[in-house]
């Protein structure tokens, strides 16, 4: 699995509206999400944090070079006050875009799978092998009618670019419209869009602003995958 798996972070997070906070609960669950990438097979890994702080530590670096995976750590100050104004999308769009301009190995394979930080995918493989037949095109779940899955992607730099990169700055969360509206937005002008059957992700991990787990029950997800194979769920984008 040589793609880049992006990995956005937030390690210290001034918001009252999340319910998962805390420094060092954040930090442990950003480490334990990347052992997991590693354990899924993942060669590539990005991790791009807006707080200034660190996620990378010995120990990980260490299972990473056991592994043969390559991690490339981007670390900047995000605008807490714009961030404040606008919500947490505004600050996801922004990390995407620095990790799109600063990282080595984006730039490399030219695309990216986009994971939020603390999360991981199950059954990335499957996913992949199925990416891995799609020449130049970009992958999106549809959570509904207005929203698009924001927390997993897969998509080309140029894709992004071209289409996606200024929509968090549509994102304002006082008044309902997130990160999930804006790109579900942009998506629908798109005309070379097709439905394609692809495995439903497997979405490990916690909610930030819910502290609520995103694993579905068995009997949930197996719906959902079977829905997604028929063409319900996913879409590429050219």
């Amino acid at each position: 699995m040589e793609r880049p798996i992006l990995l956005t972070c937030t390690v210290s997070i001034q918001d009252p509206n999340v319910k998962i906070s805390a420094h060092d609960v954040r930090l442990v669950q950003y480490q334990t999400a990347i052992k997991n990438w590693i354990r899924l097979g993942a060669k590539s890994i990005v991790i791009c944090e807006n707080s200034q702080e660190r996620v990378l530590n010995a120990e990980i670096q260490t299972i990473a070079d056991n592994n043969g995976v390559t991690i490339e750590e981007i670390c900047f100050q995000g605008d807490t006050s714009l961030i404040s104004k606008m919500g947490k999308g505004f600050g996801e769009g922004d990390i995407i875009n620095n990790a799109i301009s600063s990282s080595s190995l984006i730039k490399k394979y030219s695309c990216f799978y986009k994971i939020t930080g603390r999360l991981w995918i199950d059954n990335i493989k499957s996913i992949d092998d199925k990416v891995s037949n799609m020449h130049n095109t970009s992958l999106f779940y549809q959570v509904d009618a207005t929203k698009v899955d924001t927390r997993f992607f897969f998509s080309t730099v140029g894709f992004y670019n071209g289409v996606l990169r200024d929509t968090h700055k549509g994102v304002c969360d006082s008044t309902g419209k997130y990160l999930e509206h804006c790109f579900q937005a942009k998506l629908c002008d798109e005309t070379n869009k097709i439905r394609v059957s692809v495995p439903y992700p497997k979405v490990i991990g916690l909610s930030g602003s819910t502290g609520g787990s995103y694993k579905l029950s068995i009997w949930r997800f197996g719906v959902k995958n079977i829905l997604s194979t028929l063409m319900y769920y996913g879409k590429t984008y050219e």
